[in-house]
């Protein structure tokens, strides 16, 4: 059978194309749930031991690594693009603040990583924003990049015990409306949509298309994003059974 055909009779395949909500699309997906769910259980068996912090440690730089590569490649004369090669959407800095969280347990990396990763960068799985198959390395390192942002935002959640606090979501906040707001001046200037706050639509269909149109849909999008946040602090910050005081304590050191 030619190999055409073979392709087109595997209906997980997605070779030079991906498309959303399709067999392949689940497969990769589940393939990222297996990957970040096997870190973060080896994490949470190995707690508290030299084994825990070497694995923190490799997964921490394995990030690092990655993402040196990942920016090399999209800064490349032939897949240089200003509408998408600069390193400036959350989910390009999301991880940067993950290799921290890990390397140095600053309470702000954590923070950023935890409401950026489950918050924001999640969606990454429901609506992807690539056209490109597997036969691409773009295909890869939107996939990497994304199960490494969420996999270390459930590590901290899982191993870690991180519990966000009202603080926390007001440097979240504040963090991301900072970027909003330099991300409008830049999209403007370079006439971009990074941070997809910009004139212009994503390249594929997400819940960024269902808030109107620009500038009001930024409006919108900022005030479902403090609200997701809100009930991703609200969710730890119920009241504690007197039996759970003493754990609660320690979440909060």
């Amino acid at each position: 059978m030619p190999a055409g055909l073979v392709r087109e009779s595997l209906p997980f395949a997605c070779t030079e194309a991906f498309q959303s909500f399709t067999m392949c699309h689940a497969a990769v997906v589940m393939t990222c749930a297996a990957v970040g769910l096997s870190i973060i259980h080896a994490g949470r068996v190995t707690r508290g031991t030299a084994a825990e912090k070497r694995l923190r440690r490799a997964w921490a730089w394995l990030i690092v690594f990655s993402q040196v590569i990942i920016v090399s490649y999209w800064l490349l004369p032939g897949k240089y693009d200003l509408q998408r090669s600069l390193p400036l959407h959350i989910c390009d800095l999301a991880p940067w603040a993950a290799a921290a969280a890990l390397l140095t347990n600053l309470r702000w990396a954590r923070t950023m990583t935890y409401f950026w990763g489950i918050g924001l960068c999640t969606q990454a799985f429901v609506t992807p924003v690539i056209e490109e198959g597997w036969t691409h390395g773009a295909f890869w390192y939107f996939w990497i990049q994304h199960t490494q942002i969420v996999a270390t935002a459930g590590y901290l959640l899982v191993v870690d015990r991180y519990r966000p606090t009202w603080y926390d979501f007001a440097v979240g906040t504040g963090t991301s409306v900072l970027y909003v707001l330099a991300m409008l001046a830049f999209n403007e200037v370079m006439n971009t949509n990074y941070g997809y706050v910009g004139r212009s639509s994503p390249e594929a269909r997400t819940i960024v298309d269902s808030l109107g149109s620009w500038p009001i849909r930024v409006l919108w999008m900022s005030l479902l994003v403090t609200g997701v946040f809100a009930l991703l602090t609200l969710v730890w910050r119920a009241p504690a059974r007197p039996s759970d005081t003493s754990a609660a304590d320690a979440d909060r050191a």
